[in-house]
């Protein structure tokens, strides 16, 4: 079979998006295929008819994104796009009362383990076990816990305390912390925009399987699509399946991490329809929602935008009834109300172990694996695999399209 590109990628987040790119500009042609009804993943930002947009999925980009940044220095408007975030505290839920998270915290049990920091060791340790020494066991449970949930959304106790919350060298010439104008998913389709990608859209890819060629066949429900290399930049549990034909052993290696869904439901009001106090976030200790991501860093003279990453087994129309609540908008009020799902890795210890035996298994072949679900769920650990994992493939790429000799090997005049 005549191959359609020279890379397919299935997986249209800032991933798949990331790998694409630096295969594309380093001269393959590129096929990026994805479910959603345009690109974005994890990075979603809804955009009203009025104009205003907010986010259903990440949100901020740090200072010490260096490889994210150099991404976007790289588009049309590079540094120039940067929206610098403003101040906004973030305010606890406990009991349906809003709170600060200062007046909930022990102080003087925070103050007397938080010295441990500097001596402390994260390697083989949960998120609790590490962090749960520095800020003292009762304010872990009362107060950090939820905190820390609301970061993933879904409980990170049981996390790898090596995969969040990073130390990474920070730009002095960027915002600390930043979005882009339009949002973050406008990175993504930034990306996408080049001559050598082909993107399409609202196609679920059913299987993969290889060809007497040893191409790859990527069937959707309508047509095929071949090429000499594959990407998958998809959940865990995905990337197992479509792998099971091609490759067992690594089929099986991703299977063992285990994942969970999260729902979204953004909701848009005019500001002065709500009492609810400025702030970044909001985060429950026990709710419908684990958290409640506001655009009140990119304040705008009209309009509030929230995003509620709802609990699991929250039925819709209870969804609603509690965000109607907490707001104190009815239904009937929202000027905007649009969904989102993503599927998230849920590492535990002995995660990098996995990725280990991931990466032995597709080294030196023609194919790569990219996602959240490697060094960390952050921007920026996607970008840094998506670069490494790019350029694995460029170079293997290089030598299958090199001259060959008479004797088979490649000529290297």
């Amino acid at each position: 079979m005549m191959a359609d590109a020279d890379l397919i990628v299935v997986g249209g987040g800032i991933s798949g998006a990331s790998l694409a790119y630096l295969c594309a500009k380093a001269g393959l042609s590129v096929t990026v295929l994805d479910s959603n009804k345009k690109m974005g993943g994890c990075l979603w930002t809804h955009k009203s008819k009025a104009g205003y947009w907010h986010e259903l999925g990440a949100h901020t980009c740090y200072a010490s994104y260096g490889e994210t940044l150099k991404l976007i220095e790289e588009l049309p408007d590079g540094l120039k796009s940067l929206v610098a975030r403003q101040k906004a505290p973030m305010k606890l839920v406990e009991g349906g009362q809003i709170k600060s998270l200062f007046s909930q915290i022990n102080i003087p049990s925070l103050l007397f383990n938080a010295v441990k920091l500097p001596f402390l060791n994260r390697d083989g340790k949960t998120v609790r076990q590490f962090w749960g020494q520095v800020v003292g066991a009762n304010n872990w449970e009362r107060v950090f816990s939820p905190v820390f949930a609301a970061v993933p959304s879904q409980p990170a106790d049981d996390f790898p305390a090596s995969m969040l919350f990073k130390s990474r060298k920070k730009r002095k010439d960027v915002p600390r912390s930043f979005t882009i104008e339009n949002g973050l998913q406008a990175l993504v389709l930034g990306l996408t925009n080049h001559p050598n990608i082909n993107c399409i859209t609202s196609t679920t890819v059913k299987s993969v399987t290889k060809d007497a060629a040893g191409n790859y066949v990527v069937a959707t429900g309508e047509s095929s699509f071949v090429s000499r290399l594959l990407a998958l930049a998809v959940a865990p549990d995905s990337a197992a399946n479509l792998l099971a034909d091609v490759n067992p052993k690594l089929s099986k290696a991703i299977g063992c991490i285990e994942t969970c869904k999260v729902e979204t439901i953004g909701v848009v009001i005019n500001s002065e329809s709500t009492q609810l106090p400025n702030a970044a976030f909001f985060i429950p200790t026990n709710d419908s929602f684990r958290s409640c991501v506001t655009r009140d860093v990119y304040p705008h003279e009209k309009y509030r935008g929230f995003a509620f990453h709802l609990s699991p087994k929250v039925g819709d129309s209870d969804a609603i009834a509690r965000i109607e609540e907490f707001l104190g908008v009815p239904r009937d009020k929202w000027l905007d109300v649009n969904r989102h799902q993503v599927v998230l890795p849920s590492p535990k210890l002995g995660h990098a172990e996995i990725v280990k035996i991931v990466d032995q298994l597709i080294a030196g072949s023609t194919i790569a694996i990219t996602g959240n679900w490697f060094a960390g769920l952050a921007i920026e650990d996607c970008v840094q695999r998506s670069q490494s994992q790019a350029d694995n493939l460029v170079n293997l790429f290089n030598e299958m399209s090199a001259p060959q000799n008479q004797s088979g090997s490649t000529d290297g005049k």
